[in-house]
This record gives structure tokens, C-alpha cells and sequence, in this order.
């Protein structure tokens, strides 16, 4: 709790500096560094609670399918609102 609230408090730091300097950032990008940092405090806190039930390979393969269905359903999502869904979804099967 005491370091995700640290994480929090940094990111309010960074967007009062930013503005002070005129740099002046959007809400939206605002909302996902706090969405940044929540989840990366969510995820250090889970994988230390699950590697007592789970190896680091569990737990590693387990991320890394969810990331490629994840990725895949928004890159299926940006390809039919750009109504190119074969398209954007072959792309990166184009390049060696």
C-alpha cells in the first residue's frame, strides 16, 4: 500500500512539474500514467502473493498468452473500426 501510494504521489509530482513548466499534459494521458501505475503496482503485489502456488514459468507463460489475446482483440477491434481486418491483422506477418 505504502508504495503504491508513493507511485501515485509521483505521477501528481510529474503533472505539477509539467505544468508548472508549460507543459501542459491531456486529462486522458494524465488517466493512463495513474492506470500505468496502479497496474504495475497490482501486478508486483499479485506476483508476489501467486509464487508460492505458481513457478516463474507458470506465471510468465500465463502473461504472456494473456498479452496475446489481449493485443490480438484490439488489434481485431482497430481493424474493424478502420474496416481492415485482414489487413491490420497481417501486416506484421508481412516483414521477416
Amino acid at each position: 500500500v505504502f508504495f503504491i501510494i508513493v507511485s501515485v504521489t509521483g505521477v501528481m509530482v510529474t503533472v505539477v512539474f509539467a505544468k508548472s513548466s508549460g507543459n501542459e499534459g491531456t486529462f486522458f494521458g494524465i488517466l493512463l500514467m495513474l492506470i500505468s501505475v496502479l497496474g504495475g503496482s497490482i501486478n508486483n503485489v499479485l506476483s508476489r502473493k501467486y509464487s508460492t502456488y505458481f513457478s516463474s514459468v507458470e506465471i510468465t507463460y500465463t502473461m504472456l498468452c494473456l498479452g496475446a489475446v489481449i493485443f490480438t482483440c484490439i488489434s481485431l477491434i482497430q481493424g474493424i473500426f478502420d474496416r481492415q481486418v485482414l489487413e491490420a491483422y497481417l501486416i506484421p506477418f508481412r516483414s521477416g
